[in-house]
């Protein structure tokens, strides 16, 4: 345990108030980008998209056209619904596994098929009003233009330079441009894919050109996902999970979304009487960390041994935890993953459309291959799926991998509350847990909520068993001393050094007084703005 006083508070955050529309995103191109598109007559998803492909340029490390994506609606006539708009591994595996235990972190093998550009399309064809070419315009620009460096993305390029001997795409990319902050970095290529993109749709990218020479590229590297995976890839609509908690309804994106270990915290804790418990008091976190425990162990690959997630939402599942929780020892683990690096945003409108949307290539730089010539940077989200025999998420050739990704969006009394999601890897689902519970139980308002201070229990992408209670400062003295005395290995995070662990909320909704509000995390320089 680390002893001492938990330090100041994290960042603030920022909030945004309007009447037309309402935006929060990673980032303030993105933000900006999207309240445009609103201005110009768009609708909520219309502003979306724009601000995703905007984070494909600006935020590249973290997202990209080479990634995936989940996506929460709610609209006055479709009620809620979810789009999942995850790739596949290969079908077909060849040699280039065999001596493996798991898949390599980096590099073709942990390519999976590219998400992304097929959810913008069903996006936009269902929610959408303007022309995809028009909703890429802004982010176009960017690339062509170029952008300023700014500390974050300085950073994640200092640390992959020295990684990219067996990667020359991305390394010339980044030889091209300049990277300590305030340098401009520009994408030409990448503009060029996104104006044929927008030219052509989602088919030029999954059975046209584009897949030609992704699939050429990935072979000649030794890869396996080829030209048939590509073009039998579909993205769903489908329906969300949801749960009453408290007077609430809440709605998460289904699996292969992790989203439902967040319901599941949600569910057991509902079961027990928090009056007079302080939002911030060891005792609460002591009890929302077994909560966490809990939903974790019920995963697939987990302790329980549960195969299907929606189980551990059944009202028999819930109340076998209530009845073990309180001797739920500390270090309890279960292989799940994730990567942090990951971004997000949130918009509504003046119609009461509201869209809550993640994507991410996994890890930074994702495969860190590059596909010549195109600018677009492939996920790596097959990394580290076991082989064979291998205990904990295995590839599954053809098949979607278990995503950390996760959006959530909150109604009563009919009505929405908030929507939002978070980057964080498997940190996601309890930073949002941490949000819920203190609008809904606490009382806060959403400002309040995404400033608090928070916990983390493990590390985003741990595989092993969880051994640590990572806690941000501006938490009561005392509170580190009474946690270790519960037995937790406490560490007080560093939030210029450990910005990725509480990972960065983009959340929006309504006011009381029907204008709409949207609220960014200041963790890692996220934006809001409204018109």
């Amino acid at each position: 345990m680390i002893p001492g006083t938990a330090g100041s508070a994290p960042p603030q955050g920022s909030i945004a108030h309007g009447y037309r529309g309402a935006v929060a995103a990673g980032s303030t191109p993105a933000a900006t980008a999207a309240v445009e598109i609103l201005a110009a007559g768009g609708t909520a998803m219309d502003a979306a998209i724009a601000a995703s492909a905007v984070q494909c340029v600006v935020e590249f490390p973290w997202c990209g056209v080479g990634g995936d994506m989940f996506v929460l609606v709610h609209r006055a006539d479709t009620g809620v619904v979810a789009l999942n708009g995850s790739g596949a591994a290969p079908a077909t595996v060849g040699s280039q596994f065999d001596g493996l235990a798991q898949v390599p972190r980096f590099g073709p093998l942990s390519v999976a098929v590219p998400g992304l550009p097929m959810a913008w399309q069903l996006a936009l064809d269902r929610f959408g009003s303007k022309p995809l070419a028009e909703l890429l315009g802004p982010a176009v620009k960017l690339a062509y233009d170029g952008f300023g460096v700014d500390h974050r993305l300085a950073r994640a390029l200092a640390e992959v330079r020295p990684a990219l001997t067996d990667h020359p795409e991305l390394a010339a990319l980044l030889d091209r441009n300049g990277s300590a902050p305030g340098a401009m970095f520009s994408q030409p290529d990448l503009g060029r894919t996104l104006e044929a993109l927008g030219r052509h749709g989602a088919g030029w990218f999954y059975r046209g050109e584009f897949a030609d020479r992704l699939a050429d590229q990935l072979r000649d590297r030794g890869g396996l996902l080829d030209r048939a995976d590509l073009a039998r890839h579909e993205a769903a609509w489908v329906a969300p999970l949801e749960i009453d908690y408290r007077g609430h309804r809440i709605y998460q994106t289904p699996p292969v979304s992790l989203g439902v270990a967040m319901l599941s915290q949600l569910r057991i804790l509902e079961q027990f009487d928090l009056t007079g418990l302080r939002p911030d008091s060891p005792e609460l976190i002591d009890l929302m960390v077994r909560c966490k425990m809990a939903a974790f162990a019920d995963l697939p690959g987990g302790p329980s041994g549960l195969t299907d997630p929606r189980d551990q939402l059944a009202d028999a599942r819930v109340a076998y935890w209530r009845d073990r929780l309180p001797g739920l020892p500390h270090h309890r683990g279960v292989p799940v993953g994730g990567g942090t690096d990951t971004t997000c945003l949130a918009v509504t409108d003046a119609d009461g459309t509201t869209v809550t949307m993640i994507h991410s290539l996994f890890n930074a730089f994702g495969s860190r291959e590059l596909v010549n010539g195109t600018g677009v940077v492939l996920n790596d989200r097959l990394a580290t799926l076991r082989l064979g025999d291998q205990p904990g998420p295995r590839f599954v050739p053809g098949a979607r991998p278990l995503h950390t990704l996760n959006a959530y969006l909150v109604k009563r009394r009919g009505r929405v509350v908030i929507a939002g999601a978070t980057p964080g890897g498997r940190g996601q689902v309890q930073t949002n847990f941490q949000i819920l519970t203190n609008l809904v139980d606490h009382g806060m308002s959403p400002l309040d909520a995404v400033e608090h201070p928070r916990w983390l229990h493990g590390t985003p992408r741990r595989y092993t068993e969880d051994s640590t209670l990572y806690l941000e400062p501006g938490l009561p003295d005392g509170t580190v001393e009474r946690l270790g005395d519960l037995g937790y290995d406490v560490r007080i995070a560093d939030n210029s050094a450990d910005d990725d662990l509480f990972g960065s909320a983009t959340v929006v909704g309504p006011t009381p007084c029907t204008g709409l509000y949207a609220v960014a995390d200041g963790r890692r320089g996220a934006a809001a703005t409204a018109w």
